[in-house]
């Protein structure tokens, strides 16, 4: 019996060993092809969708332009900023300039106004030491009216350099009075002719104002000393001043 289970038992394992043999064999070539096609399917497909997900990263030149663009973007910002505090400075330049040239202006024309107003007074001064200077030298001088100092009632009534009957605007005198009511700063009025030409009156009028007055003309309608002409600018004021009941005395003379 035991020799049987022997003889048995050596030609099973050889059977079983060739069988195992086979089926490994098999085996291993089935998982040859399917690592085969495994590697085929990998490379075609798996590979192409690889690849696909890494396409967004772009290569490196267009990495390298990119930053480049980005450069001059930021050198032309730099400059337009640079550009802009330029002109800033520029225009706040231009504006100081501007009111520095203003005051200066301002300042010059002040001066021109203050010496203008100090040759003003000092003509003015001029004026009235001259005026002072006559009276002074003038003041002892006779004149055809009796005493100097006594007033006379008169009636003053008033006309004009020019009028409807061809009148010129130059007086008796000869003095041309077509410009102004006055002559260095007398009252130009008319007289007859028993008052000097030149001579110095002062008028009183009703209301107490007084005013000094040189006699430079004459009137043809005035024959006694009762009545002077007060020379005024115009026809309507003519006829506005009207006729007034006033005084004059005698002051002195211009000549």
């Amino acid at each position: 019996m035991k020799k049987f289970n022997k003889s048995v038992t050596v030609p099973t394992i050889i059977v079983c060993t060739l069988g195992w043999g086979v089926f490994a064999s098999k085996v291993i070539q089935e998982n040859h092809k399917e690592v085969s096609s495994n590697v085929h399917k990998y490379t075609s497909d798996d590979v192409e969708k690889k690849l696909a997900t890494y396409r967004f990263i772009p290569p490196f030149d267009s990495l390298k332009k990119e930053y480049e663009r980005l450069k001059e973007e930021e050198r032309k910002r730099l400059e337009e900023s640079e550009r802009q505090r330029l002109e800033k400075e520029r225009r706040a330049k231009l504006e100081q300039e501007r009111l520095a040239r203003i005051e200066r202006e301002r300042q010059l024309a002040e001066a021109k106004r203050i010496e203008e107003v100090k040759k003003a007074e000092q003509v003015r001064l001029a004026n009235e030491n001259k005026k002072q200077q006559i009276l002074n030298g003038n003041s002892n001088k006779q004149v055809d009216i009796g005493t100097q100092s006594g007033w006379i009632n008169a009636e003053f009534t008033a006309y004009t350099a020019y009028c409807p009957e061809g009148c010129t605007g130059t007086s008796a005198s000869g003095v041309f009075l077509g410009n102004s009511e006055y002559y260095q700063g007398y009252r130009v009025v008319a007289s007859y002719k028993g008052l000097p030409l030149y001579t110095l009156l002062e008028l009183k009028y009703p209301n107490g104002t007084t005013e000094n007055a040189v006699i430079l003309d004459r009137g043809g309608a005035i024959s006694h000393t009762g009545i002077l002409d007060v020379l005024v600018s115009s026809e309507s004021k003519a006829k506005q001043f009207g006729r007034i009941n006033g005084q004059y005395r005698v002051i002195g003379s211009l000549k």
